[in-house]
């Protein structure tokens, strides 16, 4: 990680106990035997070629989803928007 924002975003972020979500954007065009590696590994891999978008874009979605459900029964998600009757929702692409 040589970009000190992302450094400093990860560091806030694990000093809050929030969840990382890590997101890959590639333009490579990966081999059969990574993309068997990249489908089973709990990062986001979006692929310039279209490769596994929606997979990606899916469970990502469902993982936010987890997350938001799980931080407004608990009172976290307010603390982090400092909205406490936010709804926070996810649109998912056409």
């Amino acid at each position: 990680m040589g970009n000190e924002l992302v450094r400093d975003q990860l560091a806030f972020a694990e000093d809050k106990s929030r969840p990382i979500f890590p997101i890959v954007l590639n333009d490579l065009n990966p081999g059969l035997d990574k993309r068997y590696s990249l489908v089973r590994s709990e990062l986001f891999h979006f692929m310039a070629n279209g490769m596994g978008f929606q997979a990606s874009f899916d469970r990502l979605v469902g993982k936010l989803r987890e997350q938001c459900d799980g931080d407004q029964h608990d009172g976290s998600y307010a603390s982090m928007t400092g909205r406490p009757n936010s709804q926070f929702r996810l649109h998912q692409r056409a």
